[in-house]
């Protein structure tokens, strides 16, 4: 549902969206599985060689959907 109203918004001629492409990219990462705020962070680094996270999960599963860019995954020495 949830994904079905942000694509209803996008396509609204009275809503305006800065990039809706990375929207759109975001969205289709998060029915692939991403969580959608992750979708989002990975969609609007679609320039650059990598992201670089803390978050496992994304690494993981970015890398599980062959998505772009690379997630680099930052390990901490406690």
């Amino acid at each position: 549902e949830v994904v079905a109203v942000l694509q209803h918004l996008v396509g609204l001629p009275n809503v305006t969206i800065e990039n809706w492409e990375i929207v759109m990219d975001a969205i289709a990462g998060y029915r692939a599985g991403l969580d959608f705020a992750d979708a989002l962070h990975l969609a609007a680094a679609g320039a650059c060689e990598e992201l670089v996270s803390f978050d496992a999960k994304l690494a993981k599963a970015a890398a599980k959907l062959k998505l772009k860019p690379d997630v680099a995954l930052v390990k901490v020495r406690l």
